[in-house]
């Protein structure tokens, strides 16, 4: 029964391995997607502060609200 289970933790280890292999496994892809996130934040929050206060960008105000949106991201 031990040896059964043994075979079948390697068997997941080894398709883990080969599933994170097969998309680079450098972690660019997980870089590429907090940039891509944090920089969609910056566009998403700019235009809801320029709404709040009538088309002016208040710098501090879209940092604020990125910064709450990234925590958000780092909960996860």
């Amino acid at each position: 029964m031990a040896m059964m289970m043994t075979g079948r933790v390697l068997l997941v280890c080894a398709l883990c391995v080969l599933w994170c292999g097969a998309g680079g496994g450098d972690g660019s892809a997980v870089e590429y997607s907090f940039a891509g996130r944090l920089a969609w934040l910056r566009k998403e929050c700019a235009e809801e502060v320029g709404r709040r206060i009538g088309g002016r960008v208040n710098v501090s105000a879209v940092e604020e609200c990125v910064r709450r949106g990234m925590d958000g991201v780092r909960a996860v």
